[in-house]
């Protein structure tokens, strides 16, 4: 999805000069990834504060640029700094996120075609992922929504590989359990 070493240089450059006054290099930045950023925050935390958190993670990544040590790809590390942000808003906030979180992709994913059967999808889906265990609806996002690696997943969680994939095992119960025996819906 993003990151070929000379997209990495490139957007590390971008995020120097960002840190030291360049508007452009900046504006660059959030063209880039307040979509992503925003789409992320809006499964993690629900739409109302999605801008927050986007705006928030750019904020935060000027400031630790200085901690970037380039093990990971420069995606992974700002995706890293938004779920840890996220994860505070969270606690700060005491309340679970929304119970609408959009998946504008992943209906149309899992049921091509049929409009009304990928809104019903979507529906399901949203409504199933609001009430499972936070880590595992985290890992599910992470990895199947945004499309992160296990091993970028468990960088971005600061989590071992295997607890993701257990994360992510267990976030499919959950969601087959929800999705059958609360909501009436047979994936």
């Amino acid at each position: 999805m993003y990151g070929s070493p000379e997209e990495d240089a490139r957007l590390m450059e971008w995020a120097r000069a960002a840190a030291e006054g360049d508007e452009h290099a900046l504006e660059a930045l959030v063209e880039r990834f307040e979509r992503p950023l925003r789409v992320l925050g809006s499964r993690l935390l629900g739409d109302s504060q999605a801008e927050d958190l986007a705006q928030e993670s750019f904020f935060r990544m000027l400031q630790s640029l200085q901690s970037f040590r380039g093990e990971s790809r420069f995606s992974t590390w700002l995706f890293g700094i938004a779920y840890h942000t996220a994860l505070g808003m969270r606690r700060r906030s005491r309340r679970p996120a929304e119970d609408t979180v959009p998946l504008e992709s992943a209906a149309e994913a899992l049921a091509p075609g049929d409009p009304a059967e990928s809104q019903a999808l979507r529906g399901a889906v949203e409504w199933a992922l609001a009430r499972i265990r936070p880590q595992h609806r985290d890992a599910v996002v992470l990895h199947y929504l945004r499309e992160l690696s296990i091993a970028e997943v468990a960088v971005v969680m600061r989590v071992a590989e295997a607890t993701v994939k257990v994360y992510l095992f267990r976030g499919r119960q959950e969601l087959y359990r929800v999705l059958e025996k609360e909501g009436g819906f047979t994936p």
